[in-house]
């Protein structure tokens, strides 16, 4: 358990550009991937100095992302053409055993201008989103300031302290600790069972179902959001603006997805604001009808709680619970959404969900776990964690994956949850043992002091079976059931031993990258049943795999597993493609996969609109910046992006080398150079919204 300290971080309000980097683009992500480029050149185009790195994108932001800025044109042409629709980027990552989840990541061009909607109508959404009684978590000011809890894994505090106007990446910790809007409530759903809130439901209702919306995000009506906001209320408080926030928020979310009506994009915080407006409009129906027609009032006969579309509902007899239950079905049909019966779940007094059940038990076992690996002491509160001897890794190692499996089998669970859980606690355990490291430390330093020669040699050999352990774990509980939160945490792991090992103990680093790297090579021959799926990205494997890339060209996988990635079924995605290119850099072993790679590319621009399909404006942007790919293609993306815009004056050519050069010291959503995977993934952790 680290030391935490907290300090009450201001944020600029009138920074709206800074829904970039938390609103606007999904959090399923490859890890090497962010706004924090896009939020930079946003800056910059709008600055448009007579710098030539700011003359270069200001360029490309009025072609392809901005067409306002472009003082050539009349205003209503430029705004035209800003505000015309696009093709997001869909791609599909692992839902669970049986499905795919279908993820959206928006054209730059439409992030703009849902960061302006947000300067434009903050207050509309906050009010908009103020009228349930039943939402846990919905938006309800801009924010204006954070509070950073910082820690020894943590980024430093002195990122907060200044602001440089010309160099805004010293700015990016702080802006993106943040989303746009300050939200009230959980941050998950689960959350609400270990709360005092909850002891109190039980106390006072018996019974408790849990509701599931089909489909729920691909069902909403676009238009939808007119009738959710446009009540008598809302006319009032806001007559000179109701009408146009209605037809803007409503065209807008059309045209982020190609003109569609019917559903809307997920991934993005835009798109779960912009349901919570109208499930707030619901949740106010379903009162309403419950009070004029039944007589059951609030709080008192029954209790509903919504998590984005997941309702709880509570009450003291199956007739009232029946009731709840007809008015939330009845009042979201007409949204055009629908409960899924075969999802509904009733439980009664003891209120245990399976899932709950489970958490109980794997705590246990934890506990155990522990007791039989850690020496835990106090030191000013503080919890240190000090590694026992462990005499059978494999015999540990092996009990502890016969609790979990007997835990789910009894629970009649798969291994999502158990998965999921442990993962993160062992992550949490990573942590604290490199944080306790320098007391362990001196520990040893005592016992070799007073006669015990091997003290510290044994005392870090303890330590590297520890990591080998909770490694070998996670591994294995992923390996049972991926997902892409749980390669997140697996790759924070990675990246954390494997620079604490190179600091404080290098003589045990090639035995842990070894072992990593065994398991990383299992983890690639392994078929995926859905990589013939048009869409799907492995984005798991490849988050473990770049968690790997700080090790030497020792460690690198060979040529042909990595192909598996790259000869798809299907063409490669802007994902795979900056991935791979990330993880061969240079290594004259992968020269064929990058020609291949480079082959796809060309592919992908020769008949594409930048202006138009987010796929393809995002993997000319990167590969613009990108040191790894030959002059030939970078022509092409320089064409692509730029056309004939910039002309040396004496030959009349454009300045390919120059503009080289220059893009070379920027970045867009992939940092090529410097990039710090480790402070990215925590930079995740510090904006939980929903």
């Amino acid at each position: 358990m680290e030391i935490i300290k907290r300090y009450q971080i201001k944020l600029d309000k009138k920074d709206y550009l800074r829904a970039l980097l938390t609103d606007t683009a999904p959090s399923d992500v490859p890890l090497i991937f962010s706004n924090e480029g896009l939020y930079i050149n946003s800056h910059r185009a709008k600055r448009n100095s007579d710098k030539l790195i700011d003359r270069y994108v200001f360029e490309i932001f009025k072609n392809h992302i901005d067409p306002s800025l472009d003082d050539t044109k009349k205003t209503d042409e430029s705004m035209k053409k800003k505000k015309m629709a696009s093709s997001p980027f869909k791609y599909k990552i692992i839902k669970n055993e049986s499905s795919l989840r279908t993820l959206s990541l928006l054209h730059p061009r439409a992030q703009i201008n849902i960061s302006e909607l947000y300067k434009q109508f903050s207050s509309e959404i906050n009010y908009l989103c103020s009228k349930s009684k039943f939402s846990i978590r919905a938006p309800v000011k801009v924010a204006n300031s954070f509070t950073l809890k910082t820690s020894k894994r943590s980024i430093d505090i002195k990122d907060y302290k200044s602001i440089d106007v010309d160099t805004l990446d010293s700015e990016l910790y702080k802006r993106s600790a943040s989303s746009f809007f300050t939200y009230k409530g959980k941050t998950r759903l689960y959350k609400i069972y270990n709360s005092e809130r909850f002891i109190e439901l039980e106390k006072k209702f018996s019974h408790m179902w849990l509701l599931d919306i089909s489909n729920c995000f691909d069902s909403i009506y676009s238009h939808s959001i007119s009738w959710a906001a446009k009540d008598k209320e809302f006319i009032k408080s806001h007559v000179k603006s109701s009408n146009q926030f209605c037809q803007t928020i409503d065209t807008l979310m059309q045209r982020t997805n190609n003109n569609e009506t019917n559903g809307i994009c997920i991934g993005s915080e835009f798109s779960r604001i912009f349901a919570e407006i109208i499930f707030q409009k619901i949740d106010v129906d379903i009162e309403r009808l419950l009070l004029e027609k039944l007589n059951l009032k609030h709080a008192v006969d029954y209790e509903i709680i919504r998590y984005v579309d997941d309702y709880m509902i509570f009450s003291k007899s199956i007739e009232d619970q029946q009731a709840v239950y007809n008015a939330v079905s009845d009042s979201i049909n007409k949204y055009n959404l629908y409960l899924s019966s075969q999802k509904l779940q009733k439980y009664s007094r003891p209120l245990l969900t399976e899932k709950s059940s489970v958490v109980v038990v794997l705590a246990e076992i934890l506990k155990n776990f522990d007791d039989n690996v850690f020496e835990s002491r106090y030191e000013n509160k503080n919890k240190i964690l000090i590694p026992r001897k462990i005499f059978r890794k494999d015999r540990l190692k092996n009990s502890m994956i016969d609790k979990v499996k007997k835990v789910c089998k009894d629970e009649s669970q798969d291994y999502s949850l158990a998965s999921s859980y442990l993962i993160s606690v062992f992550n949490k355990r990573v942590s604290s043992l490199i944080y306790s490291y320098e007391r362990f430390l001196n520990s040893l330093k005592f016992k070799e002091k007073n006669g015990d020669k091997t003290a510290i040699k044994d005392g870090k050999l303890l330590l590297r079976d520890l990591f080998e352990t909770l490694l070998s774990l996670m591994l294995f509980f992923y390996s049972v059931k991926p997902s892409l939160s749980s390669s997140n945490k697996i790759a924070q792991s990675i990246i954390e031993i494997d620079r604490f090992l190179e600091i404080s103990m290098p003589e045990h680093s090639p035995f842990i990258r070894t072992m990593l790297m065994n398991d990383v090579v299992r983890n690639l021959a392994m078929d995926n049943k859905d990589s013939y799926r048009e869409g799907f990205v492995t984005l798991e494997k490849l988050n473990i795999l770049l968690a790997t890339n700080e090790f030497s060209n020792n460690y690198s996988i060979s040529s042909s597993l990595l192909n598996k990635l790259v000869d798809k079924s299907h063409s490669m995605s802007y994902f795979d493609i900056v991935s791979i290119l990330y993880y061969c850099k240079n290594n004259e072993i992968y020269s064929d996969i990058i020609i291949k790679i480079e082959e796809e590319c060309i592919n992908k621009l020769a008949l594409s609109d930048l202006s138009r399909e987010s796929e393809i404006l995002h993997l000319a942007l990167d590969l613009s910046t990108c040191p790894y790919i030959s002059r030939r293609l970078k022509e092409i993306v320089f064409r692509k992006l730029y056309g004939n815009s910039f002309v040396d004056d004496n030959n009349s050519k454009p300045e390919d080398e120059r503009l080289d050069a220059v893009l070379s010291k920027t970045y867009w959503f992939v940092k090529w150079s410097g990039a710090d995977l480790y402070s990215l993934l925590l930079r995740k952790e510090l904006n939980p919204v929903y």
